[in-house]
């Protein structure tokens, strides 16, 4: 069983198609390709991309912890973990905290329009 809205509901919870973001919304766009150097480092991303440590006013970090965890599992040592470690919070606040900040100013602007 899925726990992913239709794109009706997923319009309504996010009031427009636009402001949404989900696969059927960006299923036209090409992901860039991956250096093989980089390959654990995003198989690593793609499982730990949501678990964040939250504050009051929304996410404050990637959970490391996490992260560490399955730095671990996939036997990732010495200075490898290191790079490892930078390039997934690199990841977070290039890619996922951006999107974060966004959608905290449209709710402001929301609240205060």
């Amino acid at each position: 069983m899925s726990h992913k809205p239709d794109c009706d509901s997923c319009e309504e919870m996010y009031e427009g198609k636009t402001k949404a973001r989900c696969e059927a919304c960006y299923k036209d766009l090409k992901i860039p390709d991956l250096l093989e150097e980089n390959l654990l480092v995003f198989q690593i991303w793609i499982r730990i991309k949501d678990q964040l440590i939250m504050g009051q006013g929304g996410p404050v970090s990637l959970n490391m912890d996490i992260a560490f965890k399955f730095i671990d599992e996939f036997k990732i040592e010495g200075e490898e973990r290191i790079r490892c470690s930078d390039l997934l919070q690199l990841l977070y606040y290039k890619v996922r905290l951006p999107l974060f900040i966004e959608a905290k100013k449209e709710r402001e602007e929301k609240n205060n329009g």
